[in-house]
């Protein structure tokens, strides 16, 4: 069983160095021996209260394939690339991870982030901020109930910039969040292709976030990336966020309802302290697994009452299952729209797409790469801290850079 699972030819390989998968009481005792034997860290996956499962993490001899050949390693990340499958990237940013004053600061920022106001002082007291300037120090929230704080931004003639910090969810036991910043309309302008604006909150995010400044003096990130976008990187929108034990994000994605080309194409994340556990893969293929998990739930009425709380619900689903049109656009909408039950349904769910390939442990200087090309074809993740401490991470749109503003 234990090698049916781990060398089973349909599983995916995002070259992650160590595999996961799922391990319960419920399981056989040989399997349990042979994944005790080859463990190195185990994780109780909780998020929200909510139970998902618990996963070890294995060491790799014998399971993970020796690194392929340089020629032939190009062309199944090219694959993955346009599949909009998930890339991991080991030790991307091993010096940033080992740097102690960065912690320190994303920890100072975490403690003043987590009142509301704290935005606001900490920007007064801990921040250089050269150009820009505070023109609103409470704008209003997108959303009140997450949102701690708004505060708005110019520098020199570039206005409607903004800094927003906020919790991940509203769990009373959850304390992560995120640092973000943007400009513009929150929602009406997340995909808006102004340059000029997006080189200005780069320059904001590198004097502010933890992180953001050095990331973007790194080259292996940036020529990584690179591969594909044949008019350079440029990262935009950049993120801090602080996931705590207990929290984390649900399955999404960061695709736009846009054109292509000139749009955001992925997004890198870098973990910086602790561990994150993330459940990442296309967009295509979680509709499969979702497929799977609907031909399990076959005609037994209890099951399904299980999983959606009326048979009924379960009905109407199929037809959309069915379609991939549907399908797909479904997954796509926040939560995953009617699908929620299925996708955030654990440990059944979770540790199925454990099982398959798609889980992934990111560990102190590890990236991952989550490509996008579209709302039918863009990477689905969700995250779990995988630390009894918060944990920092810092994410950064990629756009592929055009001739234009300094950034």
């Amino acid at each position: 069983m234990f090698r049916d699972i781990v060398l089973a030819p349909d599983r995916d390989v995002a070259f992650a160095p160590h595999p996961l998968i799922s391990v319960g009481d419920e399981d056989p005792a040989d399997f349990r021996g042979e994944a005790r034997r080859r463990t190195r860290e185990r994780y109780e996956l909780v998020r929200r209260g909510e139970h998902h499962g618990h996963l070890a993490e294995l060491e790799p001899g014998g399971i993970v394939p020796r690194r392929e050949r340089r020629r032939r390693r190009e062309a199944l990340l090219s694959e993955r690339w346009h599949a909009a499958r998930p890339l991991a990237l080991p030790g991307i940013a091993q010096g940033l991870a080992q740097d102690g004053s960065l912690r320190r600061r994303a920890g100072r920022a975490w403690e003043a982030l987590s009142q509301r106001g704290g935005l606001l002082r900490w920007l007064e007291e801990a921040q250089d901020l050269g150009d820009f300037a505070v023109t609103d120090p409470a704008a209003p929230l997108a959303d009140p109930e997450r949102d701690l704080d708004r505060v708005l931004l110019r520098e020199r003639e570039i206005d409607g910039l903004w800094l927003k910090s906020s919790r991940l969810s509203l769990h009373p036991a959850d304390l992560s969040l995120r640092l973000r910043a943007s400009f513009g309309e929150e929602g009406a302008d997340d995909a808006s292709r102004d340059e000029v604006r997006h080189a200005a909150v780069a320059r904001l995010a590198r004097r502010v976030i933890p992180g953001a400044r050095e990331l973007e003096k790194l080259s292996e990130p940036r020529e990584f990336c690179e591969r594909w976008l044949t008019g350079g990187v440029r990262f935009a929108q950049h993120i801090g966020y602080w996931n705590a034990p207990g929290g984390g994000a649900r399955m999404h994605h960061d695709a736009f309802d846009e054109e292509l080309v000139g749009g955001q194409r992925g997004v890198l994340y870098v973990q910086l302290s602790g561990r994150t556990v993330w459940l990442a893969l296309s967009i295509e293929d979680l509709g499969l697994r979702v497929r799977e998990a609907f031909d399990a739930l076959g005609e037994d009425p209890s099951e399904q009452e299980a999983w959606f709380g009326k048979p009924e619900a379960w009905s109407e689903l199929v037809p959309i299952v069915q379609s991939r049109k549907a399908l797909l656009a479904e997954l796509g909408q926040p939560g995953c729209g009617r699908l929620a039950p299925v996708v955030d349904r654990g440990p059944e769910f979770t540790c199925m797409l454990v099982d398959a390939g798609h889980g992934i442990v990111l560990h102190p200087g590890d990236g991952l790469l989550l490509p996008n090309h579209g709302l039918d074809r863009t990477a689905m993740h969700s995250v779990f801290c995988g630390s009894d401490e918060v944990t920092y991470g810092l994410s950064a749109a990629l756009r592929e850079r055009v001739a234009g503003p300094r950034s």
